[in-house]
């Protein structure tokens, strides 16, 4: 298993981390991204000290399935969680209007 470590920069949302997980093999692998990448892996990250251990999820559905593994994107989220996933209309009607 490898799992790497990249900052995202852009023009549009706040950077952010993004964890990648590749299992052992040759790909190409698909791709499954995830929000919350912060919580997918490392206890020592995850909130309440709990991951998901979606990397060994994926690499016990390889074994049990035969398939070739998956990929997991983490996108980890940030101080505005609430405001980047919230519907836009529902979050403006909440807020009064007023941006977040």
């Amino acid at each position: 298993m490898v799992y790497q470590t990249y900052q995202l920069d852009s023009r549009y949302i706040t950077s952010r981390r993004v964890d990648v997980f590749c299992p052992e093999g040759k790909g190409p692998f698909p791709v499954l991204y995830m929000h919350d990448g912060q919580n997918l892996f490392d206890e020592d990250l995850a909130y309440g000290g709990e991951p998901w251990a979606v990397d060994k999820a994926v690499v016990q559905l390889g074994k049990d399935t035969g398939h070739g593994g998956v990929m997991v994107v983490g996108v980890w989220n940030s101080a505005k969680r609430f405001a980047e996933y919230m519907p836009q209309k529902v979050l403006q009607m909440l807020s009064g209007g007023r941006d977040t």
